[in-house]
């Protein structure tokens, strides 16, 4: 009996990985859903029950959700994945969230707008009536646009993707940026210190390279869909996540080597002058090689 409860067993494992690996997750490239969404046109003060509805889920693949937070991954209504490829590898949808007091519930349908703002908690009122709201801070554009095209792992020593120490990391950076989240020195706030260290300091630098990434990081602001809600209802107010803007596939932003790495390089360079200027030295004096 055993033994054929041994075989049975093996044969359902089997099946089960044949009929599991038949049965792939639908997805739609992050092009053909952005298209879908008008390009990010839809700005909240002028839309009413949108058509534009995602899910947000802790999925598998997904890392960190300390507090509550991201890693999300992002899912079209139909709960399809949303894919695009970045630095050659094929990545899902994944989002952070912009403030710890607005709340969702995972794998809820949400209405979304695209906007360069914050809609959340205490100001809306005054942000649609004065069709204004939380700017989305360039820093943290920068750390979500390199999360977004694969590179953020080769910008800040001790980030890496699929890691929920990171993960927790950047969530609390961005919190701690957008909604003034004090950072404590655990492991996980050291390293948010160093992704947000790195977002000023390219956000501070004088060739303006973050303008990159501000140009193509935007606000997703999820909003309850109820017909019965006017555009204006606070009640609609679910939360802000961060999305990827008008580039899908995104071009990687040259690398901006840290303060030690230039120092090591000028450096370098002043050893190679010196190297330079004594070889030249000496043939002159008639010292080269050979003599």
């Amino acid at each position: 009996m055993a033994r054929k409860s041994v075989f049975f067993a093996s044969v359902a494992a089997l099946l089960g990985t044949v009929l599991g690996a038949s049965v792939a997750p639908a997805a739609i490239t992050y092009d053909d859903w952005f298209a879908s969404i008008g390009s990010g046109t839809i700005q909240y003060p002028n839309h009413t029950t949108s058509p534009y509805q995602v899910t947000l889920n802790w999925g598998a693949g997904t890392y960190g959700h300390a507090g509550g937070g991201g890693e999300f991954l992002v899912k079209t209504a139909g709960g399809d994945l949303i894919t695009y490829l970045a630095n050659n590898i094929t990545r899902n949808f994944t989002t952070f969230c912009l403030e710890q007091g607005e709340h969702i519930s995972l794998a809820s349908l949400y209405d979304i707008s695209v906007d360069q703002v914050a809609y959340y908690g205490t100001n809306i009122k005054q942000a649609v009536a004065l069709g204004s709201g939380d700017p989305l801070d360039a820093s943290t554009a920068v750390l979500y646009g390199a999360y977004f095209d694969g590179s953020l792992s080769s910008r800040v020593g001790g980030f890496s993707y699929n890691a929920n120490i990171s993960a927790n990391a950047l969530q609390r950076a961005i919190w701690s940026i957008e909604d003034s989240l004090a950072l404590g020195i655990t492991v996980t706030d050291l390293l948010a210190k160093d992704l947000i260290n790195y977002a000023n300091a390219l956000v501070s630098s004088v060739d303006r390279q973050y303008q990159y990434y501000v140009d193509h990081v935007r606000v997703m602001n999820l909003w309850s869909p109820s017909a019965a809600d006017s555009p204006v209802a606070v009640s609609k107010a679910a939360q802000s996540q961060l999305m990827w803007f008008n580039t899908p596939t995104p071009a990687l932003l040259p690398h901006t080597p840290e303060p030690a790495s230039l120092a090591i390089w000028a450096l370098g360079l002043a050893a190679t002058a010196a190297y330079h200027r004594r070889r030249r030295s000496c043939h002159a004096k008639g010292l080269g090689p050979g003599k």
